[in-house]
Parts: structure tokens; C-alpha cells; sequence
């Protein structure tokens, strides 16, 4: 409910939606600020796999380690960016350890010839 405004906000799935008018976005992050409390920590991998190659072990180590894993395609930097982030540094360190043998990752920017 938005108590400054009228614009509307929404959680689905796990994902905030707020106003994109400061005042209200702001009073509603108030309102729902405790539910992004905690430590969280992030690691990158880079990958040249194409990510339709890898949708299947990304969610699985998700699954396996209870981490949380985007993929972010960079053509200019022609890799594909791997964050992973969890709130148990054990957790991170397991999942990024069998994501970099399970989809062929490093730990540092590698390039691919796309076309």
C-alpha cells in the first residue's frame, strides 16, 4: 500500500515493485526494508558458454548450495557475467567452485568471437 501517493507497488515471486516518484518509492521502501536485511555476499565468474547453454546447471547449483545465481550476457565484453551470491560463505565458495567446472567459468573476464 502506498501511504504517500498513489502510484502503485507490487511483490511477485520475490521481486519489489515500487513508484518511481522519490517520495513514494521512498515511503514504501520503509515499509518493506526488513525484508532485505542480512549479510549477502557476491562473487563473479565469466563464462563464454551462451546462456541457454547453462540455464540447467545455473539452477541447479541454486538448488544444491542455496545461493542465488544471475546470469548477465555482455556482448561488448563478449562473456557472459555469472554473479553469485549467498548468505553463507561456505555456500559461495561450494557453488562457485562447481559452477567453474560445471560450466566451464573463470575466475576472471574471458572473451568469445560471437559471430
Amino acid at each position: 500500500m502506498n501511504e504517500a501517493g498513489l502510484a502503485p507497488g507490487c511483490v511477485l515471486e520475490g521481486v519489489y515493485v515500487v513508484p518511481g516518484i522519490p517520495e513514494e518509492m521512498k515511503a514504501m521502501f520503509e515499509a518493506i526494508a526488513d525484508e532485505f536485511a542480512g549479510d549477502r555476499r557476491s562473487r563473479f565468474l565469466y563464462t563464454t558458454e551462451p546462456e541457454a547453454n547453462i540455464v540447467s546447471a545455473l539452477a541447479e547449483a541454486m538448488e544444491r548450495f542455496d545461493v542465488v545465481v544471475g546470469c548477465y550476457p555482455d556482448r561488448e565484453a563478449d562473456h557472459n557475467r555469472l554473479k553469485v551470491t549467498a548468505t553463507d560463505d561456505e555456500a559461495l565458495e561450494d557453488a562457485a567452485a562447481w559452477l567453474l567446472s560445471a560450466v566451464d567459468a573463470s575466475e576472471t573476464p574471458v572473451s568469445r568471437d560471437w559471430d
